[in-house]
């Protein structure tokens, strides 16, 4: 996943101006939505900001993920937003937030979604990295962080396919475990198979390699699903199975939030369910 792809350098805040949570939301919505999507600009931060009222995005360790589903856009966009002073999120472990990144996505990019965020947790569970995104100080240095990031996994999942070394390799290291991050992939490469009309046989090669890496369990249930129809996959928001849209016991929804080794699944429609 080409982090970098989905972020325009217009929308790259290295020092945010506002201050507060939902005017840092609105900076960073304004500065991704512009030409014809401004129209959006509204009824986006609407989204986001209500999204936040019922559960902070933030992860921790000054980190916030605000996102939202938006019908008119094409494609997923990103915006990112540094604040030197922090800003309060309401975070699980009480600290400020230091780097906010924004996402937005059309309903039909659901794979792209979890492949990102996937992505960006990856980047940034690491202090140094997180760090150098602080201290960047513009775009280019801010783009750079997130490029090294996704080179690194990149070759992390080639190294434990040639190994053939199981899951050791990506260690469950955010707000969801290896496992869930391969079916993410898997979720994704699937997607790019009913969308292509060539190079087919390349994706159907990358799908043998994760699936190399899977548990059988976790793979059969995943197969079954995917006999089913529908996404295998799903986010769990607000404590919201974003599947079949029921609400999840309280407990089950803090386990997969606190329990990043746990791989889990909707006790109603059975997906499994990527905390966000």
């Amino acid at each position: 996943m080409e982090l970098t792809k989905h972020v325009p350098k217009r929308a790259i805040r290295p020092t945010l101006v506002a201050t507060g949570k939902v005017d840092v939301l609105r900076e960073l919505v304004d500065a991704l939505l512009t030409g014809e999507e401004e129209e959006l600009r509204v009824p986006v931060l609407e989204q986001v900001v209500s999204r936040e009222s019922l559960e902070s995005t933030a992860l921790g360790h000054g980190i916030a993920l605000p996102h939202a589903r938006v019908r008119g856009l094409d494609d997923l966009v990103c915006a990112i937003g540094v604040s030197k002073k922090g800003i309060d999120f309401r975070a699980v472990d009480q600290a400020k937030v230091h780097i906010v990144v924004l996402m937005l996505y059309p309903p039909s990019k659901q794979s792209v979604y979890l492949n990102f965020v996937a992505g960006v947790v990856r980047a940034l569970h690491r202090p140094e990295r997180a760090k150098a995104v602080r201290d960047a100080g513009d775009a280019a240095g801010i783009l750079s962080v997130f490029e090294e990031a996704a080179h690194e996994t990149h070759h992390a999942e080639r190294a434990a396919v040639g190994e053939k070394a199981g899951v050791e390799k990506l260690e469950a290291d955010g707000i969801a475990g290896t496992e869930l991050f391969l079916l993410a992939r898997l979720e994704l490469y699937r997607d790019m198979m009913d969308g292509s009309a060539r190079g087919k046989a390349e994706i159907e090669r990358r799908v043998a390699d994760i699936r190399s890496l899977v548990s059988k369990r976790v793979l059969a249930h995943y197969d079954r699903l995917c006999r089913r129809g529908g996404a295998a996959l799903v986010t769990v928001e607000g404590g919201i199975c974003q599947g079949c849209l029921v609400k999840l016991p309280s407990q089950l929804a803090q386990k997969i939030r606190k329990e990043t080794d746990t791989v889990a699944t909707c006790g109603h429609c059975n997906r499994f369910l990527y905390p966000l």
